[in-house]
């Protein structure tokens, strides 16, 4: 069994007050995942890109796992907002009316609830979910705990 804890509490983002109890949520979590049997927990902390660390990960297993433990402390946030490239539009006559169709800035497609990295970049839980199911793992448990 693996796990990987990624605990954040210094933010340089100024969106994002620093947090005081992240970095004991990590030491617990860590201390608890490895009287649980865990025996090879990766422990991040302050992370700017938390997708990368997640990705980088999956990408280098080299084994097969019987279970993999995925633990967050952080801020995080319900994002709805997408933002579009003013200069990157299709226009379509239909009937008397013109239709703009805007593109959406690549790194702005955050939505639902996401994680936030210590320079403000969003990762959104939806997209740890389908990046973890791409290790080989009979099972897969995630706990987060998101201030807002």
């Amino acid at each position: 069994m693996e796990a990987l804890i990624i605990v954040n509490w210094k933010y340089v983002s100024n969106d994002h007050n620093d947090l005081v109890y992240p970095e004991k949520d990590g030491e617990l979590m860590e201390t608890l995942l490895s009287e649980g049997g865990y025996l090879n927990t990766v422990v991040v902390q302050n992370e700017e890109d938390i997708k990368k660390v997640v990705t980088d990960l999956v990408d280098k297993q080299e084994k097969p796992l019987e279970r993999f433990h995925f633990h967050y402390s952080g801020h995080g946030t319900h994002n709805a907002t997408i933002r579009l490239d003013k200069h990157n539009y299709t226009r379509t006559l239909t009937g008397e009316e013109f239709e703009t169709v805007y593109a959406t800035k690549t790194d702005s497609v955050s939505y639902g609830d996401c994680m936030i990295g210590t320079s403000g970049k969003l990762y959104p839980v939806v997209e740890l979910k389908r990046d973890l199911l791409k290790m080989k793992c009979s099972s897969w448990t995630v706990t987060l705990d998101m201030c807002r």
